[in-house]
């Protein structure tokens, strides 16, 4: 079935990044600004998806929603909300949308959200069968996987807090969302936070919301992740990096189940399930008093391990070609496979970047190869760690003759990425003091990992 997505959104910037982004992922797009003769439109156009930006003119985005799920209860309407007015994505949520984003959008988020509504989507028509978890393919046949996925299908129905360990890049968001969809809680939100991305002082009333008035510049009030999950699941990754203060709070609120917004005196009822994820050695933290026992033992009420790539040897076969199978589909192509080289390089590779960057790589490769993935197709990280590839790997030696400048683009590349690498290896992971040790700022750090795939 095409991927349809009919865009209600009336700024051309954003229009425009949706389409760079969209279209290569195998949607078919069309915009419209104002949503008028909505109904209309969906009738002729038969999108299998809305993306609807709630800040239409005239506070039309509301309105436009309860009409759509009025009319076509069963259409996934995705709803895009500015970060100041997370509490409309709440109430659009209430009204029946499959999910909501946060401006700034968040491409991978994004993606995620819109493959899932599709899936949903292929579910309602009856194209796919009975209605399944959007994870619904096995991508594991490695005995300490399927070991960690037991775990998951088995406590996804019970109400117990989970805690996900592994490096960064082993899949804990994703795993997170599939005990979501597993638990009676599938057909409410599913709010994902990541604790290293908040600022300091700001995280306290991200995660619980503030009144109007509760610190400079509080001019109206807000509520939080807690609430804008309420009936869901929370998500806090990368638990480690809060604050000793906010872990207090959390304590707190997981011992009462109640909470209160920043600078408020209403409680509200807690009525959240908490998935928490970590990349660090939280037992080593707790010895530096950095991390608060109790709230390790009060999170922790099941803990699940997921392996690193490098030790799941049996799925890396098994995960590279299903990761070709989506490229294939997404791209409208018909790739064969990937050359002996390609494989000798997966197998050599220590994957730092786990399951993602298997991804990324495939991704890649995919868009520039034409009938099989071949070596010059790889990232030149790939390339870089001591696995060279002859003129003969290539569909076209002479292309592979590069100049001296690309040369010198490509070596500060990797020397960047390695640095990069060791600083978050000495700080386990913690982006926030890596950051501090390259003597950049949190944003840079962060969008050179994206930039860098790491």
């Amino acid at each position: 079935m095409d991927k349809k997505i009919l865009i209600l959104n009336n700024e051309p910037d954003i229009c425009n990044s949706l389409e760079k982004l969209l279209l290569p992922q195998g949607f078919k797009i069309n915009f419209h600004s104002s949503g008028d003769e909505i109904l209309d439109l969906i009738r002729e156009l038969d999108p299998q998806i809305i993306l609807l930006d709630l800040s239409l003119p005239n506070g039309r985005g509301m309105q436009l929603l309860q009409t759509i799920r009025k009319a076509h209860s069963r259409l996934p309407v995705v709803v895009i909300s500015p970060d100041h007015a997370l509490e409309k994505a709440v109430a659009a949520m209430k009204l029946g949308a499959s999910d909501f984003l946060l401006k700034p959008i968040d491409s991978d988020q994004l993606l995620t959200s819109l493959q899932e509504a599709h899936s949903i989507r292929r579910d309602v028509r009856g194209d796919a069968g009975p209605p399944r978890p959007a994870m619904e393919q096995p991508v594991w046949v490695d005995a300490a996987m399927q070991k960690a996925m037991e775990w998951v299908e088995r406590i996804a129905p019970f109400e117990v807090s989970v805690l996900l360990r592994g490096e960064s890049g082993t899949g804990k968001e994703m795993i997170a969302r599939y005990i979501h969809q597993l638990s009676p809680r599938a057909g409410q939100a599913f709010i994902s936070v990541d604790c290293s991305a908040l600022p300091v002082a700001l995280v306290e009333a991200e995660l619980f919301g503030y009144e109007r008035g509760a610190f400079t510049d509080a001019y109206a009030a807000k509520p939080g992740r807690f609430e804008a999950a309420q009936s869901g699941t929370l998500f806090l990754d990368e638990i480690g990096n809060l604050p000793l203060t906010v872990q207090a709070k959390l304590l707190r609120v997981l011992q009462e189940r109640r909470f209160q917004r920043l600078g408020g005196r209403e409680e509200i009822t807690l009525r959240t399930r908490l998935i928490t994820a970590t990349n660090s050695d939280l037992e080593k933290i707790i010895q530096t008093g950095n991390f608060r026992e109790e709230l390790y033992h009060r999170m922790n009420e099941f803990e699940i391990q997921l392996p690193p790539l490098r030790d799941r040897g049996a799925d890396l076969d098994l995960l590279a070609r299903y990761f070709l199978a989506q490229c294939n589909h997404e791209f409208g192509k018909n790739l064969e496979g990937f050359a002996p080289a390609v494989w000798e390089i997966f197998h050599a590779y220590a994957w730092p970047g786990n399951v993602r960057e298997l991804r990324n790589a495939i991704r890649r490769a995919a868009i520039l190869a034409n009938r099989r993935i071949e070596t010059p197709h790889l990232p030149a990280d790939l390339l870089a760690a001591g696995y060279g590839f002859t003129a003969q790997d290539s569909p076209n030696p002479a292309a592979e003759t590069r100049s001296l400048k690309r040369i010198r683009q490509e070596a500060s590349r990797r020397l960047e990425r390695e640095t990069i690498l060791r600083a978050l290896a000495k700080t386990r992971w913690n982006k926030a003091q890596a950051a501090r040790l390259l003597k950049i700022n949190y944003k840079t750090l962060f969008n050179k990992m994206k930039e860098l795939g790491i």
